[in-house]
Formats: C-alpha cells, sequence, structure tokens
C-alpha cells in the first residue's frame, strides 16, 4: 500500500518543509545581526578612525576646553590631553562598552582619574548594558549559525528543494523595516533620535557639556555611515554567495 498521499505523510513532509525555511530564515536573521556587530566593532576599536575624526572635527580642543569642569588630577588631565592620549582615552571608553574595562574613568600613572561626570558615568553604564544585551543575542546568533550551517552541509539537497529563496526573501524584509527606520530618521531626525534613547537607556543621555559628549557626538554622522557601509558590504557578499550556491544546487538536481 503506498502511504506516500495520505494526510499524516503530508503533514509530516509539511512540517518538515516548514521548520526548514523557519530555520534558514532564523539562520539568516542570526547572520544579518552578526554583520551588524563587526561593522560596529571594527570602527569603534580603530585608532585610526579617532584620529582621522578627532582631527576632522578639532575634538581636542573642544574635549580640553571642559577641563575647566573637573578639579585636581583629572583637570590637569584634560588640560593638557595630547592627541595619543585622547585616542586611549576613547579606545579605553570602548574597551568599557566591552567589558573589557572595569571602570570607565582611566588610570594614569597608578591613580583613577575622574574625568566623567557621575551623570556620565551613568550614561555609559546604561551603554554598556546594551552591549552586553547585544552579545548575549550574537553569542545565540552564533550558535544558530553553527547548528544551521551543520545541517546544510548534511541536507544540501533540501535546503535547494524547500529554503533556496528563504534567505533572500528575509534579507528583502530585513532591509525593508532599515530602510522604512531610515527615512523616518531623515524626516524627523530629532524624534527618532529621541525615542531610540528612551526605548534603550533608563537614566539620563541628554548631555550639552561634558568631556563624554564632546568626546562623541562630532563623530557619530560619519560613524553611522561607516557602520551602513560596513553592514551593505558584508550582507552584499552573503546575498552573492547565496545566489551562487543555488546556481551549483540548481546544476547538480538537473
Amino acid at each position: 500500500m503506498n502511504n506516500k498521499g495520505t494526510p499524516r505523510v503530508l503533514f509530516k513532509e509539511n512540517m518538515k518543509k516548514f521548520l526548514s525555511c523557519a530555520l534558514t530564515a532564523l539562520f539568516t536573521i542570526s547572520l544579518f545581526l552578526t554583520f551588524g556587530l563587526i561593522a560596529i566593532v571594527v570602527p569603534a576599536t580603530s585608532p585610526s578612525f579617532y584620529k582621522w575624526q578627532f582631527e576632522k572635527y578639532g575634538v581636542l580642543t573642544k574635549v580640553q576646553n571642559q577641563s575647566y569642569r573637573l578639579s585636581g588630577s583629572a583637570k590637569e588631565y584634560i588640560e593638557n590631553i595630547s592627541s595619543d592620549e585622547l585616542i586611549s582615552l576613547m579606545s579605553h571608553v570602548m574597551r568599557y562598552c566591552l567589558f573589557l574595562e572595569s571602570d570607565l574613568n582611566p588610570t594614569v600613572n597608578g591613580e583613577t582619574l575622574e574625568v566623567f561626570r557621575e551623570d556620565e558615568v551613568s550614561h555609559m553604564q546604561d551603554v554598556k548594558n546594551v552591549f552586553g544585551g547585544g552579545l548575549t543575542i550574537i553569542a545565540v546568533c552564533l550558535v544558530i549559525i553553527a547548528v544551521s550551517l551543520v545541517l546544510y552541509i548534511i541536507y544540501r539537497k533540501g535546503y535547494y528543494l524547500n529554503c533556496r529563496k528563504v534567505p533572500l526573501i528575509t534579507l528583502a524584509v530585513l532591509l525593508g523595516l532599515l530602510l522604512l527606520i531610515a527615512l523616518f530618521a531623515v524626516i524627523d531626525f530629532d524624534l527618532a533620535f529621541t525615542i531610540f534613547h528612551r526605548l534603550l537607556f533608563e537614566g539620563n543621555w541628554q548631555f550639552s557639556s561634558g568631556v563624554m559628549v564632546n568626546l562623541i557626538s562630532y563623530i557619530f554622522n560619519d560613524l553611522v555611515f561607516i557602520i551602513a557601509g560596513i553592514w551593505g558590504l558584508l550582507t552584499a557578499l552573503f546575498i552573492t554567495l547565496v545566489i551562487l550556491l543555488n546556481k551549483k544546487y540548481k546544476k547538480s538536481a538537473l
């Protein structure tokens, strides 16, 4: 008796196809988010990027001008900070956000200098928490990517028959959502900026003065464009790889 067309068999086959497509969509989302982390970390941990940006916007002078808000050794340090020391301070801030430093304020010659105000420290703790959440998500994404790749290697034919279009469709949806967000930001950047910060940060995030705002705010726009460029390049490479693999599997399936 042929059971291939029975409802039970058809249900199992459809469920397999659904789970395969769902895993492929999840794999694509995980890879896309991982690309996003790479795009953020590459410029954010690059001394060359900060040197270029600080020179472009005269950040050194702007930070030095904030020394009058400080006192003692911190005041002297900021007042006389050099270009290299400024880059080192920025790198220290990023290392703090990535859980590689325990104190936001730098230690110079064995002394911890309180160059950042209490509200600045509180806000950067919120930023660190956001990074921590992001790193946790990426850790889960990496597990999904690893499991998916193993299954794709084992079930290559099943991928082509059931899931070959899923990565492209998933990316189209993700890029469409990002485009809508970008358009919203272009139309009303201040509102988008406010919503973004209220969603992610609990404490005060509105600063008009201080070392931190002068250290970071001027380089923000160029940083966003570089992140978008790296993210877009990695995504384009992935799309190209999917198209090439689909063509390869199509030939073997004929």
